[in-house]
This record gives structure tokens, C-alpha cells and sequence, in this order.
């Protein structure tokens, strides 16, 4: 269904609560498309044969490209990861979450072998460059990273938490296929996000469950689920950064130590060149049917409720702003937006703030030149000066009566400048906005008047900028943009 010309909703209905898409229902265990071999580039090609079990087929090429081909995965102990699996020897999963300020976010994993669980033979052949890291009593197998897509600029650590375990549980059923065994053996799992090892666990153990009431990020967390059970998955839970509480690496324990290097995979994510970036596209999966809602640019799930409504009020907030403004597409797009909401944050705190921030921006603060059009009785001059005037959204922004207000304000942006230690090109441009914004003469921009662009770039503090070849012209650029 289509929800303003804009929304629609998609419901992906891949199975119901018994779960009947899965594959093994009893039959011979799945035969590899690569017959006997087993080296690492024999499992991608079979990997990349088996995606679309796991996600939609449209999506198989990208969710592969991101298990393999975003980032390096390191394979040193593959052959020895293989045989535990063949002879039953418990296995151990860890994975760990990475989120930045510009709302990506990604997940380190890692297979590792506790060689006193059962291994203590020198596995020679399965040693390579790839083997990054071997302790005593412990030793990574196969590690990468991966992105977490989705969520828009709101991208949580907990989506990425839940994006490493869904990989391992989906290439350690890979691995299983790949042998062509079914699992018996428990394989055990870490990661340092207790509330996700909680929630996956209860969807997990309560089959009866006929509707789970919107979790968060149930597009990842019901398959993680699924495909927990069907590899026998067990979650606990590990405290995270074990260097902050022990200094001294003989300290930790082999869960701490898996834990830190998951979350240094995961923190590659932002340091690999070039850098990869997330999607706002959520990558379908399978054996969900979570509500997942498209919109242009992106999808969302879980908190629909909420996350609904403020997507329709900042999309047609932004269209109204943009028809008040009169600004092109072109010049409204290159808005930072979300620079802007921080900026916003300290005079936006109250409702009462909020709506009057709303209505200087939209350009309805009541003026008495405004409250003239709607009555020619009332007198259109400003009552707080002398200047005998129109009361303009800009003149009262002009008006000697505010003089100490703005004194106020430009003694802190003088000090907030100085203690950041704003390179000083910049603080010129902050100065002769501050003089377009409030001296004279006049710059009109609301109020139905607006000034030709041509007009306000020949104003003697602009010019002087845009002329000035010491600034860089990325700032100069930016300055003009904003002007």
C-alpha cells in the first residue's frame, strides 16, 4: 500500500512460526557445488551459490560482497576450522560492534579454537599469512568485518552487535553445508551487548511466540534467531574492554581476548582505504516477517510507531522551509542538516523555544509589519527604537534596542572562538555574517522582499572574502554557499 505518494509499506512474508522454509527437513545432507575441494576460495564460490537461502535473491550479490569483499577476511586456520567442525571439536564465535558519529555502523567477528577443548595436533598446512594472532590455549581460525546497513543516520551499535552475530551464525551453516554435515556439536558465542544475547536467546528458545510486538531491529534479530537454533548457537554474554580494567594481557580471560580482537575488526570498518560506506538500503533476509518500511533513500523496522512520524514531520518540515527560504534543490541540499540540528540543540530545549525557533525560520514571528498587513490600521514602525522604521523580521535583529543582547552573544562566540582555536579565515567568515546578519545596511530576506543574489555578492565584506586567495577555497566555497 502507498501511504502519501511517498511510504510504502513492505511486509516480506518468508515464514510463519514453525519456520517451514528450512531446507533440512529430513532429506540427505546438501552436496558442495565444488565436490572435494577445501580450501578457502572453494568455500567463497560456495557461499556465493548458497546466498540466496539466506536473503532475498535480488540481495544475494550484495550481502556476499559484503561477507567477502568489502573487507579482507583473514583465513590463516581455515583447514584446522574445518576439521574441528568435521570431528566435533567445540568451536568458539565472538563478535563486537563499532558505531561513528555519522551514523555507520559495523561489526568485527572471528571463528577461534580453544586447543585444550580437544586439538592439540600441529596443524601445519592450514597455516599461512593470514594468521594473525596464536597464543597458548587459544588461536584465531578465519575473522573479517562487516557493515551494518539500514537504520538512516540513527545507526546503533546494537544493530551492528546483531549484524556480526547473524554473520557468524549464517557462515557457520555455510561451513556445516560445506562439509556436508548437520551440526551436533554446540559452538560457543561471545559478544559484549548483554541485551542482545538476551533477546536473541528468548526468540530463540520460545517457538510459540506467534508475533513478537515490533522489536528493534527485527529484520536482523529474528533470522539471528533462526539461524542460531538451526547451528546450535550458544550466547553468553562478556564484559568489553578488558584493557580498560587490566592492564596486563596474561590477565584476560580467552572470551576478554576474543572480545578485543573482535572490536578491533570492527573498528577497521573506518580505517581500511578507501573507506566503504554503509547504506541506508537494510539488506533483506530471510525467515522474518517483520514489517520493514521503504522510503526514498532508505528502509526502516522496528519502532515504526515512533520513527514514522518523525521521518513524515522532517521530510515535509524540510519542504515547507525550502518554499519559505525560496531556495533551489541544488542550494537546499547542501544544507548540513545535521550540523544544523546541533547548533539548534542549546535555544531548542522547551516547547516554547522550539516553536519559536520554528516560526523565525518559517518567518511568522508576529512583527508590526506583518500585523500591518492584516490590519493597515495598526502602525507598521518598531515601538523599541527611534529609527522610525518597519518592524521586519531582519530589523529587529538590526535594532539598536538589542544592542546588548548582541553584544552578550558576540563576547561568547569571541571566547568559544578562541578556547576552540578556530583558525582565523574561519572566524573572519563567522564575523562578516555576524555584520551581514545584524549591521546595516539592511539585508532583506523575509517578509516577501528578497535581495538578488548578485546584490549581496557585491557587498564589500563578501567580496573581500571570495577575493581573498590566503583563505582556501573550500572554506571561500562554502562561504558563498552559505551566503
Amino acid at each position: 500500500a502507498t501511504i502519501w505518494g511517498e511510504y510504502y509499506f513492505v511486509s516480506i512474508p518468508l515464514g510463519d512460526v514453525a519456520l517451514p522454509l528450512h531446507l533440512h527437513t529430513g532429506d540427505s545432507p546438501p552436496q558442495s557445488p565444488v565436490g572435494s575441494a577445501r580450501d578457502f576460495e572453494s568455500f567463497v564460490r560456495f557461499c556465493e551459490s548458497k546466498m540466496a537461502k539466506f536473503v532475498v535473491a535480488s540481495s544475494s550479490q550484495v550481502f556476499f560482497r559484503r561477507l567477502f569483499r568489502d573487507f579482507r577476511v583473514l583465513h590463516g586456520g581455515f583447514l584446522r576450522l574445518l576439521r574441528a567442525l568435521d570431528d566435533g571439536i567445540q568451536i568458539h564465535t565472538t563478535t563486537d560492534g563499532s558505531k561513528i558519529d555519522i551514523g555507520e555502523a559495523s561489526a568485527g567477528w572471528l571463528f577461534w579454537l580453544n586447543e585444550c577443548s580437544g586439538n592439540d595436533d600441529d596443524d601445519t598446512d592450514s597455516v599461512d599469512d593470514d594468521v594473525f594472532d596464536t597464543m597458548v590455549g587459544r588461536t584465531c581460525l578465519m575473522c573479517g568485518t562487516i557493515l551494518a546497513d539500514g537504520r538512516f543516520a540513527d545507526n546503533t551499535s546494537f544493530r551492528a552487535e546483531a549484524m556480526g552475530k547473524l554473520t557468524v551464525t549464517i557462515l557457520l551453516q555455510c561451513l556445516y553445508d560445506f562439509l556436508g554435515r548437520t551440526p551436533t556439536t554446540p559452538t560457543l558465542h561471545t559478544c559484549d551487548n548483554q541485551a542482545l544475547v538476551r533477546r536473541v536467546n528468548n526468540i530463540r528458545d520460545n517457538n510459540r511466540f506467534n508475533t513478537i510486538n515490533d522489536p528493534i531491529d527485527g529484520d536482523i534479530l529474528i533470522p539471528t534467531a533462526y539461524w542460531a537454533d538451526r547451528t546450535i548457537l550458544q550466547s553468553t554474554w562478556v564484559r568489553g574492554h578488558a584493557e580498560r580494567r587490566k592492564p596486563d594481557v596474561k590477565d584476560w580471560t580467552d572470551e576478554e581476548w576474543a572480545n578485543d580482537i573482535a572490536d578491533e575488526y570492527a573498528n577497521r570498518a573506518w580505517t581500511t582505504t578507501p573507506r566503504i560506506h554503509c547504506s541506508n538500503i537494510a539488506i533483506p533476509f530471510l525467515h522474518h516477517t517483520s514489517l520493514q518500511i521503504q522510503v526514498p533513500g532508505g528502509s526502516m523496522s522496528g519502532k515504526i510507531a515512533r520513527r514514522l512520524a518523525d521521518d513524515i514531520n522532517r521530510r515535509r518540515g524540510l519542504q515547507q522551509i525550502q518554499k519559505i527560504l525560496r531556495l533551489e534543490d541544488d542550494l537546499f541540499g547542501k544544507i548540513d542538516w545535521e550540523s544544523f540540528s546541533t547548533a539548534s540543540t542549546a535555544f531548542t530545549k522547551t516547547v516554547f523555544s522550539r516553536a519559536h525557533f520554528c516560526k523565525h525560520v518559517t518567518a511568522h514571528w508576529l512583527t508590526e509589519a506583518r500585523a500591518h498587513k492584516f490590519d493597515p490600521l495598526a502602525s507598521d514602525r518598531c515601538r523599541c527604537c527611534n529609527w522610525n522604521v518597519a518592524e521586519t523580521m531582519d530589523h529587529i535583529l538590526q535594532c539598536p534596542s538589542r544592542d546588548p543582547v548582541h553584544n552578550n552573544y558576540i563576547k561568547q562566540f569571541t571566547n568559544l572562538m578562541r578556547d576552540k582555536e578556530i583558525p582565523s579565515d574561519i572566524v573572519r567568515m563567522f564575523e562578516a555574517g555576524i555584520d551581514i546578519a545584524i549591521l546595516t545596511p539592511l539585508r532583506y530576506s523575509y517578509d516577501g522582499v528578497h535581495i538578488d543574489e548578485d546584490d549581496i555578492m557585491t557587498d564589500d565584506r563578501v567580496t573581500e572574502i571570495l577575493t581573498d586567495e590566503t583563505i582556501r577555497e573550500d572554506r571561500r566555497e562554502a562561504f558563498k554557499n552559505q551566503t
